[in-house]
């Protein structure tokens, strides 16, 4: 099993937000709705398309390009031209730092 690790501070996702990080050769995406966070694939399973650059509306992101939807919470592809699930990793909130594990 991998182990956390840091990736920024809770301080610098604002409610609403999608920003994009690169870990141990892993594109993410970390969002924050409301007070909880998600982190998932940040790269859209139809094209390689970044999905931080996306629409967020409740607990799901919108592909820029092709307008795939996917679920942040379990990352289940939930319309077309997305047939593929994207990844989700567990996230570790410790003080105001923001931990994931990349498994």
């Amino acid at each position: 099993m991998s182990e956390f690790i840091r990736v920024c501070s809770v301080n610098n996702i604002k409610p609403g937000e999608v920003k994009g990080f690169f870990f141990q050769n892993k594109q993410i995406a970390i969002c924050r709705i409301r007070n909880e966070y998600f982190a998932f694939d940040e790269i859209c399973s139809h094209q390689n398309a970044s999905l931080a650059a996306g629409w967020l509306e409740d607990y799901t992101i919108e592909c820029p390009i092709h307008g795939a939807l996917f679920d942040v919470k379990t990352g289940e592809a939930l319309s077309l031209p997305a047939v593929e699930d994207i990844n989700t990793y567990e996230i570790e909130i410790r003080g105001d730092e923001i931990f994931v594990r990349l498994d």
